[in-house]
């Protein structure tokens, strides 16, 4: 905005280096004022972090953002590994290309971790609303607790996204409402609804951080994926 309230056209100042920059502090970030559920656990430091709610899924515990020394870093997997195991809980190590040593990714591999995929992050600069195709269809609504239906909506198609079992939708669903109607969960981030002839198709979140509004945690129904629910 200028001076006097009138908008001007955003242009992209950032260069190629300060983009990365932001990905990077995003990447191993966390605000303390965040919201931390009841059964949640974790450990970290600049080295990098670990934890989760040691459920014995995979995807409920996390492992990722550390800066080893490579003559350290084969004990150092070895005690995470050890870790998880004596609390029969599984996890997932996420690595970046920030992460050290360099060749991590293949030390996991030698220590029999497997490779679940990729997770890829896209950055756009200076996006404005008629850039992105979007489905008429689709109807948004912003998901603020007042609805228990909408929260349940929400739950159910993250699990599904997620691949949640029904113990884990059942564990998680009261911190899982609590949090959405907590008023500085609001502050950080909007979650939406979306709906495709009045049935909950996808949800998605916008989390506000210094310098990027990150677009993730979305999930839409498999039926109604290539639909533009997501744009």
């Amino acid at each position: 905005l200028e001076g006097d309230g009138t908008q001007v056209p955003f242009e992209a100042t950032l260069t190629d280096d300060e983009i990365a920059h932001l990905f990077e502090e995003a990447f191993y970030s966390w605000d303390p004022r965040d919201r931390i559920s009841p059964n949640a656990s974790f450990r970290g430091n600049l080295h990098g972090g670990y934890g989760g709610s040691y459920d014995p899924h995979p995807g409920s515990n996390w492992v990722g953002g550390f800066h080893w020394p490579a003559e350290v870093a084969d004990e150092k997997i070895a005690a995470m590994i050890e870790h998880f195991r004596s609390h029969g809980a599984g996890f997932t190590w996420f690595v970046a290309p920030f992460d050290e040593p360099q060749d991590l990714a293949e030390r996991l591999e030698r220590h029999g971790l497997l490779l679940a995929g990729d997770q890829i992050a896209m950055a756009r600069v200076g996006l404005t609303p008629d850039d992105i195709p979007t489905n008429p269809a689709v109807a948004l609504e912003v998901v603020d607790g007042s609805s228990e239906d909408a929260l349940e909506a929400v739950l159910q198609i993250t699990a599904q996204g997620f691949n949640w079992t029904d113990e884990q939708v059942a564990h998680r669903r009261p911190d899982f409402y609590e949090r959405f109607r907590d008023p500085k969960e609001t502050q950080r981030r909007t979650v939406y609804l979306a709906r495709l002839s009045g049935r909950p198709v996808g949800q998605a979140q916008v989390i506000y951080q210094p310098g990027i509004a990150y677009l993730g945690g979305a999930s839409t129904l498999p039926e109604a994926r290539n639909q533009r629910v997501y744009s």
